[in-house]
């Protein structure tokens, strides 16, 4: 084997590394794409689960708070409640509610 043969052998070589070292690097990338693409779909799915669960707790809330404004009416009608006082109370009750929505979330 000649020197020119080395040489040439060694230029090989180095093409089959580049090429090699290229093909890695586009299959890296496509990786991180993919995995990327896979994350944001998961954040999307999340989100979704996440304001159904929101849903459903303040449609329970407003459902407590109904059944809090019944009684509170009751309570006016068994008391003789004046109604500016109820609404007061019910104004306090929805405050109470609220905060308690935003912790929640």
């Amino acid at each position: 084997m000649s020197l020119k043969d080395t040489l040439d052998r060694l230029l090989d070589v180095e093409k089959e590394v580049e090429e090699l070292r290229r093909e890695f690097e586009e299959k890296k990338k496509k990786l991180k794409e993919d995995h990327e693409k896979e994350l944001q779909k998961i954040e999307r799915e999340v989100a979704k689960w996440l304001e159904k669960e929101k849903a459903k707790l303040k449609k329970k809330y407003e459902q407590k708070l109904a059944k809090e404004e019944e009684k509170i009416e009751e309570d006016c009608k068994k008391t003789k409640l004046k109604k500016p006082d109820a609404e007061k109370l019910f104004k306090i009750y929805y405050k109470i509610w609220k905060e308690r929505l935003n912790d929640t979330e």
